[in-house]
């Protein structure tokens, strides 16, 4: 018995340390691609339609945004044109551009272990994330968001405090987050409370953000695309109330006894809509509902800064003495929690794969559990957490692919359990927006650099 409890306890650290999280990226990606095969009717209409794109541009010259109007960003012609640079065959196009998301996943995973290295977290972020990714089910790799979201994590890594950056690398923190939020918008929500909580803001976050911006805006008007470079702003005002978005709910669930309400396809957006009384003027109205839910987080994380800065003196935390307040790295992944699950909640616009923003600041946030000058305190909180966002991704991978089609037939149990999925994540977005607003409890509150004990 003696010989082998050493023994097990040394497969056991191999198994959970960084070789069994390397194995197991390539079981779970291995696992989304083979579950892309059985839903390819619904899958690949995203890709085969970036290929059309980047035929277009690459065959007649015709480039989205510089030619046309877009509803993604400009910077999202990157990762659509890289795959059709080596092959525009249909079949070609579509494993590489699975390869580039693996690819990016993989970056990912490689930072949420270095960054578990210094810290207690050890491979918890690694491990979560690649939970998180098989729970969501193949829609992670077949999407831009599944661009987006790792860089996401790229990004807010570079925040994790070391020995001679106490307060991590908050520029190339902005730097990556405005090249994410070019491609997909929703990761430019990392800016927001990070414009909010460092000191000198104009200088580590403004202005890296905005010489990419000047950067990628100066490119796209010299390719010719005029004010159509921020067109996708008004290609989402006009649209509809899609139907599996977290705002449809009421008029989803009403399917199920009201025949005035149906599923509608917009064939220029190519997505489907519901239809029936007050969801137009719901939809509308919902432009301004999430700009008020934006701005109600952005007020909670700007108070909760307020509140820190009277709490915590400059240079009190720092181990070297250097009159500055260290970042609230934990204050930055709960605002930008709240705020994507607001982009979420708080949207007409709904798709599955949207669920894969809720991803980076889990994992980043698990990754930093002990690291020093992280001050990741609340622990059990984001333990809570990450188990809600592995339901959240397993009723959305249940709600698409696999159930979809029922779903749409407002079949009963697909129904409620798409609403179910949708009321967690209006829960989640109150309670992390709760949690933001009382980061710091009181002015003379304590502020705690490590997990609770208990």
């Amino acid at each position: 018995m003696t010989d082998t409890t050493p023994r097990a306890r040394s497969w056991r650290a191999v198994a959970t340390g960084p070789v069994g999280v390397w194995a197991a990226f390539v079981v779970v990606h291995t696992y989304l691609l083979w579950d892309v095969t059985r839903f390819r009717a619904q899958l690949e209409g995203d890709v085969d339609l970036y290929r059309s794109w980047a035929v277009s541009g690459l065959l007649e010259g015709v480039w989205p945004v510089l030619s046309t109007d877009w509803v993604y960003p400009v910077g999202a012609l990157l990762p659509i044109t890289l795959p059709g640079l080596l092959s525009l065959d249909l079949e070609a196009y579509r494993v590489l551009f699975e390869l580039l998301v693996v690819l990016l996943d993989g970056f990912a995973v490689g930072a949420l272990l270095r960054a578990g290295r210094a810290s207690r977290g050890g491979t918890a972020g690694a491990w979560w994330w690649l939970v998180f990714l098989a729970a969501l089910g193949p829609i992670s790799v077949m999407r831009l968001d599944g661009v987006a979201a790792p860089l996401t994590v790229l990004a807010l890594v570079q925040l994790l405090p070391g020995p001679a950056r106490p307060g991590g690398r908050v520029g190339l923190t902005a730097v990556l987050a405005t090249v994410a939020a070019w491609v997909k918008v929703a990761p430019g929500a990392v800016l927001i409370p990070l414009a909010l909580t460092v000191r000198r803001p104009w200088r580590r976050v403004v202005l890296p953000a905005a010489v990419v911006s000047v950067v990628v805006v100066g490119l796209a008007l010299l390719g010719g695309a005029g004010a159509r470079v921020l067109g996708f702003f008004g290609q989402q005002d006009s649209r509809g109330l899609q139907v599996e978005a977290g705002a449809a709910t009421p008029f989803s669930l009403a399917r199920l006894w009201d025949d005035s309400y149906r599923v509608v396809y917009d064939a220029p957006l190519k997505v489907l809509e519901i239809s029936g009384p007050s969801t137009q003027w719901w939809a509308d109205a919902l432009n301004l509902v999430l700009l008020v839910a934006v701005a109600a987080v952005s007020f909670g994380t700007w108070r909760a800064a307020v509140r820190l800065r009277r709490a915590v003196p400059d240079g009190s935390l720092l181990p070297d003495g250097v009159a500055r307040r260290p970042l609230d790295l934990e204050l930055v992944l709960l605002s930008t929690l709240a705020l994507t699950l607001c982009l979420f909640a708080f949207n007409k616009v709904g798709s599955p794969q949207y669920v894969a923003w809720f991803g980076p600041p889990v994992s980043v946030a698990l990754s930093a559990v002990g690291l020093a000058g992280s001050r990741i305190a609340w622990r059990r909180t984001w333990d809570v957490l990450a188990v809600a966002f592995v339901v959240v991704g397993l009723l959305t991978h249940r709600l698409f692919p696999d159930h979809y089609d029922d779903f749409l037939a407002a079949q009963p149990l697909d129904t409620v359990l798409a609403a179910l999925r949708n009321l967690l994540v209006l829960a989640l977005a109150v309670g992390v927006g709760s949690v933001v607003a009382f980061r710091v409890r009181a002015p003379g509150a304590r502020v705690r650099s490590g997990p609770r004990s208990g």
